[in-house]
């Protein structure tokens, strides 16, 4: 998928590989408007048995910007210079990801719960050298305790940077 525009619609740009081997899928440039921040909306999605690279899109609005429940823990997924906002619960959903999640250079702001959702169960996640500005619940919720997300050398709107108070 590329250079696409999706406007007004109940999955934007939709993945499902459930019968067949671990493909990739790329999808670059794309500028997706979901219909609505509810009823399960969303922009980007992946199904099953995929490798994606999510880079220089934009997705406004959605109940889930992007997407993902893969099936194989040895691939990689990649989200790079990708702008989600104004989601109704999360930018990024990775409810069932078994495999390594990178990325660098996002723009994860200002929706409604989350930045990103990782139920994944899983560690390797991570997504650098971006921002978390503005999202009302957590900019990265990561449910389980022995793995960790890095969320490393990111902005998280505060002028200063790491560490100081105010914006």
């Amino acid at each position: 998928f590329q250079d696409n525009a999706v406007r007004n619609c109940r999955n934007g740009l939709y993945v499902n590989n459930t019968l067949y081997a671990t493909a990739a899928v790329v999808f670059r440039g794309d500028t997706i408007f979901p219909d609505s921040v509810t009823g399960g909306r969303v922009g980007i999605g992946a199904y099953g048995g995929w490798q994606p690279t999510i880079a220089h899109s934009r997705i406004v609005g959605g109940n889930y910007g992007i997407q993902l429940s893969l099936g194989d823990a040895a691939v990689t997924t990649t989200i790079d210079t990708t702008a989600v906002s104004g989601t109704g619960f999360a930018a990024i959903d990775l409810s069932g990801v078994p495999g390594a999640v990178s990325g660098v250079a996002n723009n994860i702001g200002n929706n409604l719960q989350y930045g990103v959702y990782d139920l994944s169960f899983v560690g390797g996640h991570g997504l650098n050298n971006g921002s978390f500005v503005g999202n009302g619940n957590y900019s990265v919720y990561n449910s389980v305790s022995n793995f960790s997300f890095d969320a490393t050398s990111n902005w998280w709107g505060v002028a200063g940077g790491a560490g100081t108070v105010g914006a």
